[in-house]
């Protein structure tokens, strides 16, 4: 246990002592400039002076090195910063006895600098709403800003202050009850140091003038007129007008009061409509009123108080002015005599006049029209002017030549003379000219007529005429025309062309031909002509000629002209029949029959796809050629399709039609066309127009083409049997017969592929070899096999690589057992895609050994563990009658090659043995293995069946009469082993045997044999005796006495 004492001590001092009281209370101040500061404090009984601590914030105290006196102290150009000083206090007596710290003052800090006078508000902005009850300003607001004062004017009037501050950027006048006309704002910005200038006034504001509640407008036959809804503060009014829903446009007036009319007004109305505002003055206006009603112009009414009166010469017209009337349609009726004319005037005004008028009576009436239509007609009275003027005395016409000439005599008072004439009884037509003087000449004129008749009236400058007509007394006709020149006429192909002079007063010719072909003429044809020429389309062969007579409405000329000379027609060149084209060697030709009148030929050439040559590239005179046929050729053309047309012509431009088309001739051989035909064969066929021999190439597969001149033909094809399998393509070409002389070879067949066959089989003895053609791009072959009586062997079983397309593929079989035996084969590229199998072949007969060769047999275990070695035996049941050697063979799991292991013989000479064999295999992997045994030897040939299998490059094989080797049956002798895949060691400790687990084990058989050496001891020979059958999975086994012997465990 511990002990802790404690030990506590005491010192006790005690004094007498007066005390001074501590001041109650200390202030401190200082100056907004912070240059003076100053404290006060309460003052204590007792004491002489006061001593002074101050610190900033609560920091630590400092003491101030003076004594302080009265009840305050002041501090002046004070220069210190002071930031939350405060300050405390304590009284002292004359004996420095002093008193405890009074509390401390108030926080007293050095006033920042004043702020800058703050800059002008950038602007002053003014609303107020629809109805005048609500206004406000906003203003830009400037740094150092504490408050802003507004002032306010009307116009351009003195402003006024508001006894108002405004902070923020805005105000709103509620309630707003005063009429406000142009009122605008300034503000300046304030703060403890001063106010900006003040700013730039807003813009101006109004209490808005009420709107006019409505206009409404309406139109009668003499005047416009609107009415609004008046506003108590306008002053005047201003009016914008519209047609339809077109721009509004502004009238330049004033309106006062609540209507106005327009009287008499002349402008168009379309779907007119008004809208006014009420003003106080030009600055202060209400917004615009709805639009009225629209209106439309009228139709003028009819005007009245009409007047007509005889101004002078003239006439001059006046009537009352109408409202809406944009204009006044006049038309004046004149008539003098036999004459008269109406004629249709325009007028914007109410009146209208005219200067020198001819002398007659005029008769006018007058509508007041506008856009919307016209009035009823005003008519004015009748006005008549008058000055008498009178016709020619006498008109004379005469003939004179091929001149015509009328004459009348001059009258008083006319200016010129007006001309109608008439054909015997027909109708006045009336000249278009003016005639002065007293005669006119028509020179040289050309004017047909008969009976013509003239008449006149004479005109004064006023073109008022007299109201008769002086008649001529003689009549004119146009003179009879001259017979014509001598015609000429010309000939172009079938077409003939007559020409003359022309002949004066002649309206039409009539032509007379004479027309001969040798057994036929005539003279009767005549043809009418309106021109001095004529022309004959496509006229019949023969000779031709004219003569002319000229004519008009009066008569023809007394006589023809004499006979032009004589032309002559030719008939058309015949269309040639159809050439005859050829090829003969290297040359090119083509012939066809001449056509009668034919000067030349125009040949045209279709070469391959090509159009056909144009005309007049190969053109033959026809009398370059003898007899009735022209032939051509042409020697080394390109080799290609050709085929012609012909046709004969007489002269360009003239010709016959084309004639049909030749026949088509090649000059080259075309790619020929290979096909298979049956028993494995091919055709070739090749199209040509080429006559003579052939000269065949073949490919074969990847192999070069075949040496020229080995396969020819006189015929266009050739065909071979029995080939053996592969691809095959073929070009031809033509030759002369020796082949010295040839095309050039066509162009490459198409590709033939003969599939998979065997097209030769050789049995020699127990050996077999197939034979077949190699099909390119082949992995394998598959060979199926029908021995004897047997299926077909599987698919896979025997199978040959492919690779070698250029020569014949084959395998080969040794050792066959005897028997009858037949193939087929097909060729895969992958092991899932293989090409149908081809048919079979004949049957084939492999010796056999005689029918008493006693048979073989192997012996093997059925089971095998891995690594492990066991012996394998062979021998015949009995000795054999032959000598023969018997060999061992095994396949291997998977696998279907022979492997040979070892032979056994029976000997050379009689008495022959069992030939018994032995063979210790070691099964170094898991599965079934397969294990044959097969005896071979020579045999009498005469057991082979002889077999004719014929062959386009084998030979017929022959049959021996030599012995032959021949071997048992392999297959009838298998012995299959499954080795399983686990090492199987049993270990013998003297007493007992052990060994691993097996799976799928259901007896253990245990076996001993007696043997004094274990390490050299013949296991097969040893004679074994079963000591134990475990069939509960046991992997031990208990030894009574073991020396001297051997055990071995059988897992089933």
């Amino acid at each position: 246990m511990i002990r802790i004492v404690f030990l506590l001590c005491f010192s006790l001092l005690s004094a007498a002592v007066h005390a001074i009281g501590t001041p109650s209370y200390v202030s401190a101040w200082i100056s907004n400039t912070g240059t003076e500061a100053s404290i006060s404090w309460s003052t204590v009984s007792g004491a002489d002076y006061y001593q002074l601590q101050y610190r900033n914030g609560t920091g630590s105290w400092g003491t101030s090195g003076g004594m302080y006196y009265g009840g305050s102290h002041s501090w002046s150009n004070v220069t210190e910063t002071l930031l939350n000083r405060n300050y405390r206090m304590r009284a002292c007596d004359s004996s420095n006895n002093c008193s405890s710290w009074s509390s401390s003052s108030n926080w007293i800090s050095t006033p920042p600098p004043p702020p800058p006078i703050p800059s002008t508000p950038p602007y002053v902005s003014a609303s107020i709403n629809s109805d005048g009850t609500s206004a406000w300003i906003s203003w830009g607001t400037v740094s150092h800003a504490d408050y802003y004062q507004l002032q306010y004017r009307d116009g351009n009037g003195s402003w006024n202050t508001s006894g108002m501050t405004y902070t923020g950027g805005s105000y709103t006048w509620s309630n707003v009850t005063e009429k406000l006309i142009d009122r605008n704002y300034r503000m300046n910005a304030c703060n403890s140091s001063g106010c900006s200038s003040w700013s730039s006034s807003s813009n101006w504001i109004s209490t808005p003038v009420s709107v006019p509640a409505f206009v409404s407008a309406s139109v009668n036959s003499t005047s416009a007129s609107i009415t609004w809804g008046t506003v108590p503060e306008a002053n005047y009014y201003e009016l914008q007008y519209r047609d339809g829903t077109g721009s509004w446009g502004t009238s330049q007036g004033s309106y006062h009061g609540g209507s106005h009319v327009w009287n008499n007004p002349k402008e168009m109305l379309k779907n007119r409509n008004y809208r006014m505002r009420a003003c106080v003055d030009a600055t202060y206006c209400s917004s615009w009123s709805s639009a009225s009603n629209s209106i439309n112009t009228p139709k003028p009414i009819t005007p009245s108080a009409p007047e007509a009166n005889i101004v002078g010469e003239g006439i001059a017209l006046t009537w009352s002015d109408v409202a809406w009337a944009t204009r006044y349609e006049i038309t004046q009726k004149w008539r003098s005599g036999m004459f008269e004319d109406i004629k249709k005037h325009e007028t914007t005004a109410n009146y209208k006049s005219w200067e020198k008028l001819y002398d007659g009576t005029y008769n006018h009436s007058l509508v007041a029209c506008n856009d919307m239509g016209c009035s009823e007609p005003l008519v004015f009275h009748e006005v008549a002017l008058r000055t008498e003027i009178f016709p020619p005395t006498s008109v004379n016409v005469a003939i004179s030549g091929k001149d015509a000439t009328i004459t009348w005599t001059e009258m008083s008072g006319a200016s010129y003379y007006q001309l109608q004439y008439r054909d015997g009884e027909g109708a006045w037509q009336t000249s278009n000219l003016k005639y002065t003087g007293h005669a006119h000449t028509w020179e040289n004129f050309q004017s047909i007529f008969k009976d013509r008749r003239y008449r006149m009236r004479s005109c004064d400058d006023k073109d008022v005429c007299s109201e008769g007509w002086t008649t001529s007394a003689e009549t004119i006709s146009t003179p009879k025309p001259l017979a014509p020149n001598k015609p000429e006429a010309t000939v172009s192909k079938k077409d003939i062309h007559i020409k003359w002079d022309k002949v004066d007063y002649a309206t039409y010719y009539l032509i007379n031909e004479y027309y001969s072909n040798g057994m036929l003429s005539s003279s009767n044809r005549e043809y009418k002509s309106d021109k001095p020429e004529y022309e004959k389309l496509d006229q019949s062969s023969g000779t031709y000629k004219f003569r002319v007579k000229a004519c008009n409405i009066i008569e023809c000329s007394d006589d023809y002209s004499v006979y032009s000379a004589e032309v002559e027609v030719l008939s058309d060149a015949h269309t040639p029949s159809a050439p005859v084209a050829k090829v003969t060697g290297t040359k090119v030709g083509v012939e066809w029959n001449k056509s009668y009148n034919a000067q030349y030929y125009d040949l045209s050439i279709k070469f391959d796809s090509n159009d056909w040559t144009k005309e007049g590239r190969f053109v033959y005179q026809d009398k370059d050629y003898s007899g009735d046929k022209v032939v051509i050729s042409w020697d080394d053309v390109d080799p290609g399709a050709r085929s012609y047309k012909v046709k004969a012509c007489i002269e360009p431009g003239w010709c016959s039609e084309y004639s049909p088309a030749s026949n088509v001739i090649k000059n080259f051989v075309a790619a020929p066309k290979a096909s298979l035909v049956e028993n494995h064969g091919v055709a070739v066929n090749w199209d040509t127009s080429i006559q003579g021999k052939f000269d065949i190439q073949i490919k074969y597969n990847g192999n070069d083409w075949t040496v020229p001149g080995r396969y020819t033909s006189n015929d266009k094809h050739i065909s071979w049997p029995d080939l053996p399998s592969g691809h095959r393509s073929y070009k031809v070409r033509s030759c002369n017969s020796d082949l010295s002389k040839c095309t050039e070879w066509s162009a490459e067949s198409n590709k033939v592929e003969i599939p998979v066959w065997i097209h030769n089989v050789i049995v020699n003895g127990s050996t077999t070899t197939l034979e077949w053609g190699p099909v390119p791009g082949t992995e394998y072959y598959d060979i199926s096999i029908k021995y004897n009586e047997n299926d077909w062997t599987l698919p896979g079983r025997y199978t040959s690589p492919g690779g070698n397309e250029s020569g014949t593929n084959r395998i080969t079989w040794e050792n066959l057992d005897g028997g009858v035996r037949s193939y087929k084969i097909r060729s895969c590229i992958s092991s899932t895609e293989c090409s149908a199998w081809s048919s079979a072949t004949e049957e084939y007969k492999t010796a056999g050994l005689p029918a008493d060769t006693p048979k073989l047999k192997v012996s093997a275990p059925a089971l095998a563990f891995i690594n492990t070695t066991e012996q394998i035996t062979w021998e015949f049941e009995s000795p054999a009658t032959l000598p023969l050697n018997a060999t061992l063979y095994v396949m291997l799991p998977n696998t279907t090659e022979k492997i040979k292991l070892a032979s056994s013989s029976n000997g050379s000479a009689k008495p022959f043995t069992k030939a018994p064999g032995k063979h210790q295999y070691l099964f170094e992997e898991a599965g079934v293995y397969r294990f044959f045994a097969q005896a071979c030897g020579l045999t009498d040939a005469q057991q082979i069946i002889p077999v004719i299998m014929g062959d386009l490059f084998i030979p017929i094989a022959t049959q021996s009469a030599e012995d032959v080797e021949a071997c048992s049956e392999l297959w009838e002798t298998e012995q299959r082993v499954e080795v399983i895949d686990q090492e199987f060691t049993a270990k013998n400790k003297g007493t007992e045997l052990t060994w691993p687990s097996v799976p799928g084990v259901t007896r253990v058989v245990i076996e001993s044999a007696s043997c004094a050496d274990a390490s050299d001891c013949d296991f097969a020979s040893l004679d074994w005796d079963e000591l134990a059958t475990l069939t509960n999975g046991e992997t031990s086994f208990g030894l009574s006495n073991s020396a001297g012997k051997v055990y071995r465990i059988k897992v089933c």
